[in-house]
């Protein structure tokens, strides 16, 4: 049941900008650095939809 638990930040719809592996993963995931995830965080916002899109134009 922990892992579940560890595991649902990664399904959730925001990005969480206050924990460091939380950042991490999404900038591996979105093939940024996390620098660059969180100038798109301050700029859409942490839904994970609209940093997305913003990586994508």
């Amino acid at each position: 049941m922990q892992y579940k638990q560890e595991q649902s930040w990664m399904d959730s719809e925001n990005i969480n900008m206050d924990e460091y592996y939380v950042v991490e993963y999404w900038a591996n995931q979105f093939n940024v650095k996390p620098e660059v995830l969180k100038q798109v965080v301050k700029a859409v916002g942490p839904k994970v939809d609209g940093v997305r899109e913003y990586l994508n134009k």
